[in-house]
């Protein structure tokens, strides 16, 4: 018999046994154990001491973009209030303790169109002209740079882009199951 390497022992199962060969009969395989490898928390280490120069570029490279973005950011500020919206006199909304149809059809109440309304005042076009007027925002930079912007128009149109202009950074948001509506105007203006 020749000397055979170990390696030559080893034979996939599919091609030691022939096609019409049922079981494995007197076949042999020898098949090589690998050895398992541990690693441990040191052997991390140890990597990370080896490449440190690349890992301290890249932590620096990161803290250094970071840094940037956020210094070059526009700070954006946020005032927030919780209001809550209660009927003076509940028994004067439509139907009072009757059966609304309408209500029933599509599944609201007649509270639940009252909150609703309430909620569409807060966000209406009325009210930013009402914070113009009161706030004497006429007065304020960003009004001004408005017109600057828009010279062709009239004061009026102004006014009313200038109105959408506020709306837009007011949020309404109600609490649900409750009488609460969170309120929150965004701006980079503090």
């Amino acid at each position: 018999m020749q000397n055979s390497h170990p390696s030559d022992l080893m034979v996939p199962p599919s091609a030691a046994l022939p096609a019409s060969h049922s079981g494995y009969g007197n076949v042999h395989y020898a098949y090589a154990v690998e050895e398992e490898q541990d690693f441990h928390l040191r052997d991390y280490w140890h990597i990370l001491l080896k490449r440190k120069w690349w890992f301290l570029g890249i932590l620096s490279l990161v803290m250094v973009a970071t840094a940037l973005v956020t210094f070059l950011m526009t700070p954006v500020y946020q005032g927030k209030i919780t209001l809550q919206i209660v009927q003076d006199n509940p028994s004067a909304l439509m139907g009072g303790d009757k059966l609304d149809p309408l209500g029933a059809i599509t599944g609201t109440s007649e509270m639940d169109r009252f909150y609703e309304t309430q909620y569409k005042i807060l966000q209406s076009p009325t009210l930013a002209y009402g914070l113009i007027d009161s706030l004497n925002l006429k007065e304020h930079p960003s009004y001004k740079e408005m017109e600057r912007d828009n010279e062709a128009d009239s004061g009026e149109v102004i006014r009313q882009k200038y109105a959408q202009a506020l709306l837009l950074q007011i949020k309404v948001a109600p609490v649900k199951k409750s009488f609460l509506v969170d309120v929150s105007f965004t701006s980079t203006d503090k």
